[in-house]
């Protein structure tokens, strides 16, 4: 009897932590932007990155998710005159994969998504506006007056670590593409971009799975 006893303990132990991904979740992820095309008349590092989002699990393997995600760049001239400090904000629409439970080797304690997106993304340039103005420049533009928007699409792995049922630290390796990006960075010549612009967000962050 105390054997049995102990046994319906330990199952019912191993049931309360068992880990499931389904439901609400909501994520918040901070890091670094890598890349960003500029003139070659200015020069540019690493950035700080930042993103939240919110989705739903439909199982263990499929999921959706809406981020809103913000990058920061500055660009400073090659003879270290001018700097320009600019801000690309995005919104994203995502379908997210349970790869480790699709190929077996998720456990309780991890699991790797594949995150796959589409959205707009908005880059401003608060000194390249003000030099228009300034010119008597009147915007144009369908969406935000004076800012560079374009579509984009998101490519990204994020492996969790489940601290317990509802709590989760994350990795997030995210490729954007740029899509019809017009301008450059730097406000220090008008250049026009062709092609498909990229640049690379590498963040940690937390999620937390609602009523877990």
């Amino acid at each position: 009897m105390k054997k049995l006893f102990i046994s319906l303990v330990l199952l019912s132990s191993v049931g309360a932590y068992s880990q499931t991904d389904e439901g609400l979740f909501f994520d918040l992820n901070l890091g670094s932007r890598i890349g960003g095309v500029t003139s070659e008349d200015a020069k540019m590092g690493p950035g700080f990155h930042l993103d939240g989002g919110v989705g739903y699990m439909f199982s263990n393997i499929i999921g959706i998710k809406g981020e809103l995600g913000m990058d920061w760049f500055n660009a400073m001239s090659a003879d270290e005159t001018t700097e320009d400090r600019a801000g690309m904000g995005r919104a994203t629409l995502m379908a997210v994969l349970g790869v480790s439970e699709l190929a077996g080797f998720g456990t309780e304690k991890f699991a790797l998504r594949l995150n796959l997106g589409f959205g707009l993304a908005s880059l401003s340039n608060p000194n390249w506006k003000d030099d228009r103005i300034a010119s008597g420049y009147e915007f144009a533009d369908p969406l935000l007056k004076g800012n560079d928007d374009m579509g984009h699409f998101i490519i990204g792995l994020n492996p969790q670590y489940h601290i317990n049922s509802s709590i989760s630290v994350n990795a997030n390796i995210a490729f954007v593409g740029l899509l019809q990006q017009s301008y450059v960075v730097d406000r220090s010549t008008n250049v026009a971009v062709e092609g498909v612009q990229n640049i690379v967000n590498a963040s940690v962050g937390i999620s937390y799975r609602l009523g877990q």
